[in-house]
């Protein structure tokens, strides 16, 4: 093989996490279950909002594979070593849920009231690291010589955290309000409502170290500056989608899934 250019680029990844039981941080248990209704009628919800988003810094050094049937090195293939660096939050959760639970009804100028006792919880995860790692691709392009070019492929990463930090939240109250009877209650309310009773817990602390093996697919477009002037025809701007699925491994804990996609921006010096 030879050397066919050098490059480096700056991208964006979206990761998909599965819920980790480890990162199961339930307030209705950890408060000792001190607001925890589970008699009378109640009613659930909630929402969740769930980010993971990794930004990366990729150096890497292309080479060109030998073509007996060509007799020359394939300009239109390439195996590229990378080297990167990572450091962005591995998960990032919020949950917020209420529940219900009717109480006593009344008359009040002849219209029915009923009282409800409203419970909300909030829990957040938030788990950051330094991310060292490797990559191996190998590209397959149309014309190289051309102003502009598409490249595919398949990849692989190996990766590991250097340093991990967890932080834990969850905090529950209790408040009681009055609705027309026979109506669902009003959550929105809640901030308004009697409060009764209330209270927090937290958690920081380090992480275990956690391995990252993933398999993916790049595919974009490269734009050679220049076809003519010499430098600036080794010089070239790339566009970069990938596709893939991530192996997550912690230490001391669970192995997960993550299938995750995302985009990079680059620049690319090519060897004559």
């Amino acid at each position: 093989m030879k050397i066919s250019g050098i490059s480096v680029d700056m991208g964006s990844f979206n990761y998909r996490t599965i819920h980790k039981e480890d990162k199961d941080f339930d307030p209705m248990k950890d408060n000792n279950g001190s607001f925890n209704m589970g008699h009378g009628n109640s009613m659930m919800y909630g929402n969740n909002g769930n980010s993971n988003s990794r930004k990366e810094l990729t150096f890497e050094i292309g080479f060109n594979p030998y073509s007996k049937k060509l007799g020359e090195y394939n300009k239109r293939q390439e195996f590229a070593i990378g080297f990167f660096y990572s450091g962005s939050d591995l998960a990032n959760e919020n949950t917020e849920k209420f529940s219900s639970t009717v109480g006593d009804t009344f008359s009040f100028h002849q219209v029915l009231y009923q009282t409800d006792t409203m419970v909300r919880s909030r829990s957040e995860y938030r788990e950051s690291a330094n991310v060292l790692g490797v990559s191996a691709k190998y590209l397959f392009k149309t014309d190289p010589e051309k102003r502009f070019s598409l490249f595919t492929g398949v990849g692989l990463k190996l990766a590991c955290t250097i340093t991990s930090r967890v932080y834990k939240y969850a905090s529950e109250d209790m408040a009681v309000a009055i609705n027309y009877y026979n109506t669902k209650p009003n959550f929105s309310l809640f901030d308004d409502a009697t409060h009764i009773a209330g209270g927090e817990t937290w958690y920081r602390g380090k992480s275990d170290a956690t391995l990252f093996t993933s398999v993916f697919a790049p595919f974009g477009v490269n734009m050679r500056l220049c076809k003519k002037k010499e430098i600036w025809n080794q010089m070239n701007i790339f566009m970069q989608g990938v596709v893939g699925l991530e192996l997550e491994s912690q230490i001391k804990g669970s192995t997960h899934l993550n299938p995750f996609m995302g985009c990079s921006m680059g620049f690319k010096f090519d060897f004559q």
